[in-house]
């Protein structure tokens, strides 16, 4: 028997087609539906809004259909490169929330007691004044860290504004009831344990993946899984990766959904993820696949390491005039150690592999120091 052909948007057209014959004519007239020759003479009164849903840190494309100055209907846009005018269930109930009843509009303040539920509407420059006058007073009586600010919650994508504006105020206390248990705790995790990026496949750390011409022909999904972790567009843009033939590397104890749509799984045990990380590091190394002109200039692996202390060297531990916020390496040109300034000093050649020896004291590279931390580590 021949299997029946369906794919996954033509099953998403007939499953809303049969959601549009069932509802109500109010629903299916609010969403834009239907056959009547009202509906139809309406329609040319409609005019599509591209914006952009922030329902989370993703920011899919939206086109809003607007009638007599209220929003009648969202859906995704098909122009937006990351989204593709998909737009998840989130997304899409956008419009619930711009005409919830209970939804704040303008500033209120309360004028009962504390309980009461008694409130007046202010302006914004009523407001906005209120509040700088009791920040200002409350950082001359108890000092600026007394002041703890947040945002709205649900992804902000801005939330970085907040940590900028208690910054300049001088007040750490900030946080994004949104992403504070989402994204923060894993790229700042991710940031000290492995000094990289975040691990997200669904923001600006991996817009490489929503590259339709990207050269890309493999891609390592190291203890995430799109369809748990991740915004709906980063399993959108992870699926069309592989329609392309770019294969997929699952590194999970667990048989996810990327495991089972991976080309290799690898259900490594829990807690040797390092030992992995550095048996590849040490293939790499061995093999000479690794971009030799990036690594010299955007990472710290030629910088010098004492190799008594293990700190990575200054250039005012070195010299007299050196500066203490530029780092040190072995210059072959001069056979000796020199400052190198950020970025980076095309005058310089420095070595990348190397142990030396200066004023009685050994130092090693950044890279020499990864690669006998890697040589035990053989794939065996």
């Amino acid at each position: 028997m021949k299997l029946s052909e369906i794919s996954r948007r033509s099953f998403v057209k007939a499953a809303a087609a049969a959601g549009a014959a069932a509802a109500s004519p109010l629903k299916a007239f609010a969403a834009g539906e239907g056959s009547t020759q009202k509906n139809a003479a309406l329609k040319d009164d409609t005019q599509i809004i591209t914006t952009t849903c922030r329902a989370c840190i993703h920011n899919c494309g939206v086109r809003a259909h607007v009638r007599n100055g209220r929003v009648v209907k969202i859906e995704g846009d098909p122009n937006y490169p990351m989204s593709e005018g998909t737009l998840c269930a989130k997304g899409l109930s956008g419009i619930n929330a711009l005409y919830h009843p209970d939804r704040n509009k303008y500033p209120m303040i309360r004028v009962g007691k504390r309980g009461e539920n008694k409130w007046k509407r202010i302006s914004w420059d009523e407001a906005i004044d209120i509040i700088a006058h009791k920040m200002m007073e409350a950082r001359e009586k108890y000092g600026a860290e007394s002041v703890i600010a947040s945002t709205g919650g649900g992804g902000n994508p801005h939330f970085r504004m907040i940590a900028r504006f208690c910054n300049i105020f001088g007040t750490p206390n900030w946080y994004e009831p949104g992403c504070a248990q989402c994204f923060l705790p894993r790229t700042l995790a991710f940031g000290m344990m492995y000094g990289g990026p975040s691990t997200s496949i669904a923001d600006e750390c991996a817009l490489e993946i929503y590259n339709k011409n990207t050269p890309m022909k493999n891609i390592v999904l190291w203890g995430t899984d799109v369809s748990y972790s991740c915004p709906a567009g980063g399993g959108h843009a992870l699926a069309n990766l592989r329609a392309k033939g770019v294969k997929t590397i699952s590194i999970d104890p667990r048989f996810a959904p990327s495991a089972a749509k991976a080309d290799v799984w690898l259900p490594i045990r829990p807690g040797t993820d390092v030992a992995l990380q550095l048996a590849w590091v040490r293939y790499i190394i061995a093999h000479d696949l690794f971009d030799k002109d990036f690594v010299l200039r955007w990472t710290n692996l030629p910088y010098l390491v004492n190799t008594k202390t293990q700190m990575t060297v200054k250039a005012n531990e070195l010299f007299k005039d050196g500066k203490k916020e530029d780092f040190v390496v072995w210059d072959a040109k001069t056979n000796q150690p020199q400052p190198l300034p950020y970025p980076f000093n095309d005058a310089l050649d420095p070595v990348l592999d190397g142990e030396f020896s200066y004023n009685g004291q050994t130092y090693k590279t950044g890279f020499r120091l990864l690669k006998e931390r890697a040589e035990p580590w053989t794939l065996e």
